[in-house]
């Protein structure tokens, strides 16, 4: 019984690790189609690949890593290397970029945004999203639309700065 529950979990963390690389593949590509020409539907879609992979890829990574970096030096490296990107694209965003990063890749793989709503369905209001007061979110949105005028020019200031980032690295995993 032992054996055959250890088994499904190494079938597990190896399907596991399968997904992460070809969605870290995917993400890859996006990046060469978008650094050729602007495409809002590829660019939909690169927001929500950034943005797992700052957050649920982060920690995937620093899991993953902890298993391998005493069998595999030179993998653990790479992952290493990729956390150090990770945490460079972070700090270059200043912390409402981040949200509004947040808000592109939920109304990219959402219909709708109800989260960043006051009324919610069941008329209750809503203040506070993710520790953060709906108000000051709904402030700096409008901030960085000042500052950039248009969704798509907030577009290329992220992409400059992603791209700097992934180029330093082909990964191949």
């Amino acid at each position: 019984m032992d054996e055959i529950i250890i088994n499904e979990i190494r079938q597990q963390k190896e399907f596991e690790h399968k997904q992460f690389t070809q969605w870290l593949k995917t993400t890859y590509q996006l990046k060469d189609l978008l650094q050729i020409n602007y495409d809002r539907i590829y660019q939909d879609s690169f927001y929500v690949k950034i943005f797992e992979l700052i957050t649920s890829g982060k920690n995937y990574i620093q899991m993953f890593n902890d298993t391998i970096e005493q069998n595999n030096y030179e993998a653990s490296i790479k992952y290493k290397l990729l956390l150090k990107i990770i945490d460079d694209i972070l700090s270059s965003f200043k912390e409402s970029e981040l949200d509004f990063i947040e808000f592109r890749r939920h109304s990219s793989s959402h219909i709708f945004t109800k989260g960043y709503n006051f009324i919610q369905d069941d008329f209750k209001l809503k203040e506070i999203k993710n520790k953060k007061s709906l108000i000051d979110i709904h402030s700096n949105f409008d901030s960085i639309f000042k500052k950039h005028k248009t969704t798509k020019n907030f577009d290329l200031y992220f992409n400059s700065i992603v791209f700097k980032y992934l180029d330093i690295i082909n990964l191949k995993f």
